[in-house]
């Protein structure tokens, strides 16, 4: 039985008659395609824009005029999923085997140009068999495209340009040519000339969701009018959704449909009541054919119902709006419960909660179904369940050449798909964590108390029967208390092997899950909490695990967490913090040279020469762990190979050349060879300096280690670069002149005499070579550090938050450019040394910023352009800045 009302599906060619509500958007975007060569439809997820083209637009357009539709989805990108143009290629090849083939000779195309697979190609070689000539390639979903590599998007864009505004690509009048030259006989023929020179007319169609728009803006390089024809799609009106609602109810003459029936008034306008929450919001498409899709299963098809009225959902207006609220959250829960046999539905649950969505970026995942079966094998798993799950339309599958490829059937299932995962993930948890509690009773119950009542009978005899009696009664009690029976408590001794191995899992799973908030404290700098949580699983441990190999194992594993509150707290000064902290570890792993040592650190009257010392212990107990954590809270260095290169933009060449004098800034330097550090200064590293000198940390939002750390003055970043000079015994970079201010305070400020040899800001010269890739790197001449685009090597505007608050990101998440320099364009702007005349005052008060921000767009994250801010002003939250040194 099919449906009047698809639910979650998109509506498609065959439903064309179903498809209501959207007459006035299919005319208008109908008539944007006749006119023009390239348009874009866009709206948000769930508003129809599938189904409008699929139902509508596209049916319309194979009716009424020549032209072929051929649509194409790309899917998110994975590994071994074919290109863009590849996947381009494949649906042209899927459509001709259903044509009436007129020519079946087409050798003279492929003796042109033998091994060509462009577009062009597929669609010249598709006229030369069929005749047709006016095709329109639709990209549904285009936004996939941007998951892709950007040499495999550049590929496509390339491509699609050649097709739409390339009567005959270059390659192949070549070709022709020498073919004429040489008096071929295949240019003679008279089929293959016609074709040759008869004109292909392509159109393009993107649809894609609103929040993706700002993406489009990197097809303007082969593709500059793309974002002049664009069509919204918007959310479905009251008379449109009125429209949609009843319409489809009461057609006739529909085969193998449900019986036609009708909505009473007030049930429509229940309807819309509900889906604009009470005319407060827009109505989506998708919610809308959701609950209908409900209506016509549950009441329709089930119960034969021809009039649906508002009674039918409850006695009153708030019961009958919850019912509808309740269909929404349980579609899923509905679709799980009808997986067979009762089993498989955890493992459903897993496939679709951990595989089928990226929860960081909130989209869905596309993934191969035998690596689906492959990874979930030992539940169950089988080709069946997979079968199942598609059958309910929660995902769909889609061939390819590796075979079915599954992903959610819609975006609108991603919320409360995350949500479903984290009420999963709290259960287990406490399920987890009550079959802990279990288990270490019946542990104690069985080596302690029963042997020791046993042990007691076994020498009293003449007690045995009260000893029985009042085991049996305490026994009782501790049933009751855990919540089993008394056969589970008396179980044999193969049972209690295998709660031992339990037991040892929930050993692991405990230090797992503490050592995942512990790192999850470092992150957040909550040393003090760390230590203390580490502290009490060690106690703990140290109560219920034997003494062996597989104790040793797993404290080991937790010291190599304790040392890094061990480095930090040595680091910032507190020596017998981090000392006593490193007498655990020694303990821990049973190295009393180790205790020993750590011992005699603390005794010492003196406290000289104990960051050293402290040192040479950790580098004995951890070596590995030791280097780690130097790179962690200190900055790595990086050689730039100096020499003379041309700097800066002229305005009249670059079309991002913004200056703040207004004036061209290119001219040539000369660079010596230097150092710089391949991130930007994280929280992690500008905390360590910030707790040494027992000052706070200034950042406002959320504090994490691994991000840069921006509201640094340049004051700070001097102070900052000379504590790390001694640090790492460099002598400082910097003298400080000091003054009194207005107020009567003295203050300082830093000066570079440029004859030192620690750690110091960039000059705006050496920051813009690093960030082109050194003297090897200007013959790329990257717009951005290490990629012609962006969003490969950058956080910007765009690419952090589409459609919310910008933000900054961890450092290293994004390409390196040629040196290893990583985040050199965007995330965060960085202090240089250089002085610029203010604006305003045209006195040297700014200083030179580089790279732009996560708050920026593409244009100020350019390597060449230069910003400055007021070094006297307040810190700013998209300011950062990196260190070099010779």
């Amino acid at each position: 039985m099919k449906y009047r009302y698809p639910g979650i599906h998109a509506f498609s060619a065959e439903n064309t008659a179903l498809f209501c509500g959207r007459k006035t958007d299919e005319d208008r975007f109908y008539s944007l395609l006749r006119l023009e060569r390239l348009v874009v439809l866009y709206g948000k997820s769930g508003y129809g824009k599938t189904s409008l083209l699929q139902a509508a637009v596209l049916p319309r357009l194979e009716r009424e005029t020549d032209y072929v539709a051929l649509l194409v989805r790309f899917r998110n990108y994975a590994p071994g999923f074919p290109t863009p143009v590849g996947r381009t290629a494949e649906i042209i090849s899927e459509w001709l085997p259903q044509q009436k083939i007129t020519h079946k000779n087409y050798d003279w195309l492929n003796n042109l140009l033998p091994g060509n697979d462009s577009l062009w190609y597929h669609l010249k070689r598709a006229q030369a068999l069929t005749g047709r000539k006016r095709f329109v390639l639709v990209f549904d979903q285009f936004e996939e495209l941007f998951s892709y590599p950007d040499s495999v998007a550049l590929q496509f864009r390339a491509q699609l340009a050649e097709l739409l505004y390339t009567r005959i690509p270059q390659d192949y009048r070549d070709a022709w040519n020498r073919l004429a030259d040489s008096n071929s006989t295949t240019i003679t023929q008279k089929t293959a000339e016609s074709f040759f020179f008869d004109d292909l007319d392509i159109r393009a169609v993107f649809s894609l969701r609103t929040d993706y728009m700002h993406y489009m803006n990197r097809m303007k390089d082969y593709l500059p009018l793309i974002l002049r024809h664009c069509y919204e799609l918007d959310a479905l009106t009251f008379d449109q959704a009125r429209e949609a609602i009843i319409e489809p109810a009461g057609k006739t003459g529909l085969v193998d449909y449900t019986p036609p029936f009708a909505y009473s008034e007030e049930m429509v306008n229940l309807l819309l009541e509900y889906l604009s929450n009470k005319r407060k919001e827009k109505i989506e498409s998708f919610q809308l054919q959701l609950i209908c899709h409900h209506i016509e299963n549950e009441l329709v098809e089930k119960k034969g119902k021809t009039s649906i009225l508002p009674s039918d959902f409850g006695p009153n207006n708030n019961a009958q709006i919850e019912y509808f609220r309740q269909v929404n959250r349980g579609y899923y829960q509905s679709c799980i419960k009808a997986i067979t046999p009762l089993a498989l539905q955890n493992v459903a649950r897993q496939f679709i909660e951990n595989e089928l969505i990226i929860p960081n970026e909130k989209r869905r995942a596309t993934v191969d179904g035998g690596i689906l079966i492959s990874r979930y094998a030992e539940q169950g798993a089988t080709e069946d369940l997979l079968e199942q799950l598609k059958n309910t339309y929660l995902v769909r599958a889609e061939k390819s050449e590796r075979g079915a490829l599954y992903e959610l059937s819609h975006d609108a299932l991603i919320e409360p798909l995350l949500r479903a995962r984290d009420e999963r993930e709290q259960r287990e948890l406490r399920n987890r964590r009550r079959k802990e509690r279990l288990l270490i009773l019946l542990l104690t119950l069985f080596l302690g108390g029963i042997a020791l009542t046993f042990i007691r009978l076994w020498a009293n005899a003449e007690r045995l029967a009260l000893e029985k009696s009042n085991l049996a009664t305490e026994k009782t009690k501790l049933a009751d208390s855990l919540g089993v029976t008394l056969i589970e408590l008396d179980s044999t001794s193969a049972e209690k092997a295998r709660l031992m191995v339990d037991l040892q899992q929930s050993y692991n799973t405990l230090i797992q899950s503490n050592l995942r908030l512990a790192n999850s404290q470092v992150l957040s700098l909550d040393y003090e909490n760390c230590h203390s949580n580490l502290r009490t699983l060690v106690r703990e441990l140290m109560k219920v695990l034997p003494e062996g190999a597989d104790r040793d194992s797993k404290f080991r594993v937790i010291s190599e967490v304790m040392i890094e509150l061990c480095f930090f707290y040595i680091e910032t000064g507190n020596y017998n913090k981090g000392i006593e902290i490193l007498v655990e570890i020694g303990r821990l792993n049973k190295k009393p040279e180790v205790e020993r040592a750590a011992q005699q650190l603390l005794q010492r009257e003196r406290k000289v020469k104990l960051r050293s010392a402290a040192h040479e212990i950790m580098k004995a107990v951890m070596p590995d762990q030791f280097r780690f954590l130097w790179k962690r809270y200190y900055p790595v260095m990086l050689p730039v190979a100096g020499g003379r290169y041309t700097m800066g933009c002229d305005p009249m060449k670059e079309r991002d050349c913004h200056t703040p004098d207004g004036e061209s800034s290119e001219h040539e330097v000369r660079v010596a060879d230097f150092k710089m550090a391949e991130s930007e200064t994280t929280i992690w590293q500008f905390n360590l300096f910030k707790t040494a000198t027992n000052e706070p940390l200034a950042v406002k939002e959320k504090t994490l280690g691994d991000h840069p750390c921006g509201y640094v003055s340049l004051v700070e970043a001097a102070l900052y670069a000379d504590w790390v000079s001694r640090q790492n015994n460099l002598v400082p970079a910097y003298s400080w002149l000091r003054f009194e201010t207005l107020r009567g305070e003295t203050d300082s400020v830093p000066e570079w005499k440029n004859t030192k040899t620690g750690y110091r800001l960039p000059t705006e010269a050496e920051w813009e070579l690093a960030a082109r890739g050194g003297i090897a790197g200007l013959k790329d001449n990257f717009r951005f550090s290490g990629s012609k685009t962006l969003d490969s090597v950058g956080w910007n505007k765009d690419n952090t938050a589409p459609s919310g608050i910008p933000s900054p990101k961890a450092v290293k998440t994004r390409q390196p450019n040629r040196l290893g320099l990583y985040d050199m364009s965007g995330n965060l702007s960085e202090w240089c040394w250089d002085m610029l005349p203010n604006r305003r005052t045209n006195m040297k008060n700014d200083r030179v910023c580089k790279g732009g921000s996560f708050r920026d767009l593409e244009r100020k994250c350019v390597v060449f352009n230069r910003d400055q801010y007021n070094e006297s002003a307040p810190p700013n939250e998209a300011i950062g800045f990196r260190v070099v040194c010779h």
